[in-house]
């Protein structure tokens, strides 16, 4: 009778409001801990687009600007309109009123690339790997 007793005590011990607490916290956490973990990947996803973005903006300042600065600047040196030697002191303003030129420095302009894309393209590696942690790519790009 005595093990009647004890398991008739265990059972009236969860009542129906007690066991309905504990589905709800037994099914709230994990949904909870699942929705925590989606958003933190929405974040970081939201995050490589914006490096990605921020990317091609650099990208398609210097597609706009760098080739025709470049051609333009090629150009005048090579008609013999303006002496290579003279982009030694930087661009060269051609003309004296407010509508005038400005011819580029060309050594300028491609060390101005190499730095701007260096720093960009670097930025979203780190950022990918980090994220993505170790790779088999991360040798290769280290040894650019």
């Amino acid at each position: 009778m005595k093990k009647e007793q004890i398991e008739g005590r265990r059972a009236r011990r969860f009542t129906l409001n007690m066991r309905l607490a504990l589905l709800l916290f037994v099914t709230a956490i994990p949904l909870t801990a699942m929705m925590l973990g989606i958003l933190n990947m929405i974040r970081e996803y939201s995050e490589s687009y914006n490096d990605i973005i921020d990317n091609l903006k650099v990208a398609n300042e210097f597609n706009i600007k760098f080739k025709e600065d470049m051609e333009y600047s090629m150009y005048r040196v090579m008609i013999g309109l303006i002496d290579a030697s003279k982009f030694e002191d930087g661009d060269i303003l051609e003309g004296s009123t407010k509508y005038a030129t400005v011819v580029k420095n060309p050594i300028h302009m491609i060390e101005s690339a190499r730095y701007s894309f260096g720093t960009a393209i670097d930025r979203v590696r780190t950022a990918i790997l980090r994220s993505r942690g170790s790779c088999p790519a991360w040798t290769h790009w280290k040894r650019r």
